[in-house]
């Protein structure tokens, strides 16, 4: 599981990693990893500081959303050392109601569009339609199918990912469900959409004997860290600015754009550090930047 900053230390951490932060930037794209994570936004042909910051930005502002996965826009799409794609790190679990679930290790559950379309995700915090079936927050539909009665709050997932039901007046219970999980073929192309993702190709993984796991009303919470976004993001503008000004020879041309954004990513950092860092503060954190959020985007 990640591993949080408290707080109260984020005051006095995050100008000291500023000072030493140096935000790369590549030197053409032919020197890109196989896997660059700005085709998952659409971006060809490498990204630019703008580009940067905003995926930085969409990132805080979905910092308290189920299952999402963070770009990892600090390496500015270099090869950090590690094979993994940003789309398998593992995210913090914490509770949750009898229809959440949590992936712990590799995979994504398996969801069906009204029309048709598979997607994967990681976004366990489904509901139940009405017909009693798990779908999805979009209504898209988990396969193989579940159904289940709004009393059965008190069932349980084991360590091969099966769902059981207690059985009423006895210490049994009763096996109700087996969860699949699937991952992307060797070279498949990923796309992502939010929280969900296509592959052009999966195989379901072999549990358990991959380590995966299946937690009943549990929650995977998404693996933004909002420190290093948001002190990468006023570490981007103030090159931009800088950047801007050495371009027109005029240091205060064009500056009043980047002052009210480097206000308004240090007002952000500040009420985070503020935070208590539980589901419910992330959430507001995440409001308010979605509220600033128009304001602070690079068209």
């Amino acid at each position: 599981m990640k591993k949080i900053i408290p707080p109260a230390l984020l005051l006095f951490l995050a100008p000291l990693w500023l000072l030493g932060q140096v935000v790369p930037f590549p030197q053409s794209a032919t020197q890109s990893p196989s896997f660059a994570w700005w085709r998952a936004i659409d971006i060809d042909d490498g990204p630019t500081r703008e580009d940067i910051f905003n995926a930085l930005l969409d990132d805080i502002t979905s910092v308290a959303t189920i299952g999402y996965k963070a770009l990892p826009v600090t390496s500015i799409g270099q090869p950090d050392g590690s094979d993994e794609p940003y789309f398998l790190e593992q995210g913090s679990l914490v509770g949750g109601v009898f229809t959440d679930f949590a992936i712990e290790g590799l995979g994504f559950f398996r969801l069906q569009s009204p029309s048709g379309d598979t997607f994967y995700t990681r976004a366990g915090n489904f509901r139940l339609n009405t017909e009693g079936f798990v779908v999805s927050q979009q209504g898209y539909q988990l396969m193989p199918p579940l159904q289940l009665n709004r009393t059965q709050t008190n069932i349980f997932t084991d360590e091969q990912s099966r769902l059981f039901v207690p059985i009423a007046g006895s210490f049994d219970s009763q096996q109700i469900y087996h969860f699949e999980l699937w991952l992307p073929a060797n070279g498949a192309a990923v796309e992502r959409d939010g929280v969900n993702f296509t592959f052009s190709s999966a195989y379901q993984v072999n549990l358990p004997e991959e380590g995966s796991v299946v937690h009943s009303h549990s929650l995977e919470l998404s693996t933004t860290n909002t420190v290093e976004a948001l002190v990468a993001m006023m570490a981007t503008l103030h090159e931009l600015r800088r950047e801007q000004a050495d371009e027109s020879n005029l240091f205060a041309a064009n500056t009043i754009d980047f002052d009210f954004k480097i206000y308004m990513v240090d007002f952000l950092l500040r009420e985070y550090a503020r935070s208590s860092g539980d589901l419910a503060d992330l959430r507001r954190f995440e409001r308010m930047v979605r509220g600033v959020a128009g304001q602070l985007t690079f068209n």
